[in-house]
């Protein structure tokens, strides 16, 4: 498996795991959102690819707004993570969140930060085992880089 940070080559790939994930959302105007993030100097996607296909992505963001239950200033948030299921419990969501770490600690993050609904159990456990740390209802998960 080949993971790459978002770029020109990938973002249609990128776009169509974002629909995966978040199936309310359409193709084109995730399209437009992954050109936007090309750009950005505060969020970061990279992308799974393998055997020519796309399998996963994280998507985070360095965030100097509070966020609940952050104690350090700026967090890293993940604001989306997905693996296809046939590529699940392999270890691909392990590796994109040790390399979404990286990133964020060189952006001088301390901690990162994931929510999910409370009802998400699934979500929740994968985040524990990863050494995130249940906080409010809300379901934010927080781990100390």
């Amino acid at each position: 498996m080949l993971i790459q940070k978002i770029s020109t080559y990938n973002i249609e790939g990128l776009a169509k795991l974002f629909t995966e994930l978040w199936t309310e959302r359409d193709f084109e105007e995730e399209l437009v959102y992954c050109k936007e993030l090309l750009k950005s100097e505060k969020e970061m996607c990279l992308v799974g690819k393998d055997r020519g296909e796309y399998i996963a992505f994280i998507h985070v963001a360095c965030r100097l707004q509070e966020v609940e239950d952050v104690s350090q200033l700026p967090v890293c948030y993940i604001k989306g993570i997905y693996v296809q299921p046939s590529f699940r419990r392999i270890g691909v969501g392990n590796h994109l969140i040790s390399l979404a770490e990286n990133w964020c600690k060189e952006k001088g993050c301390s901690q990162i930060a994931a929510d999910t609904k409370t009802l998400n159990q699934q979500r929740i456990t994968f985040y524990k085992n990863r050494g995130f740390r249940e906080t409010i209802p809300l379901t934010i998960l927080i781990k100390e880089l």
